[in-house]
């Protein structure tokens, strides 16, 4: 998804864009909900730190699918949430589907 390649240039700082992760994080979450594993993922590693549930949330998702880097990366932000908070993202997670693509 085009969403996923812009993320990448504001995260990293690429192709003239400053980086910027809150403006990465706005694109890959657009790539994300269309179901992209690469924006999933990278979306997920993004709010470990400072929005813990959406990290599992989007982990989680990456790490059914057989991803062992998300499952580890989920299982360490799992320690942030209480057991509650996790059993809401998973719950999530369940009743998740991709969105189809805006064109």
């Amino acid at each position: 998804a085009a969403e996923y390649n812009v993320g990448v240039f504001y995260q990293y700082g690429r192709g003239g864009f400053a980086p910027n992760a809150g403006t990465a994080a706005e694109w890959y979450r657009k790539a994300a909900e269309q179901g992209h594993p690469d924006a999933q993922f990278n979306l997920g590693a993004l709010y470990a730190n400072r929005k813990p549930g959406e990290a599992y949330f989007w982990l989680s998702l990456v790490a059914r699918n057989g991803d062992h880097q998300a499952e580890m990366m989920r299982d360490k932000v799992a320690a942030k949430l209480s057991p509650a908070q996790v059993s809401e993202e998973r719950h999530r997670v369940d009743d998740w589907r991709a969105m189809p693509a805006r064109g």
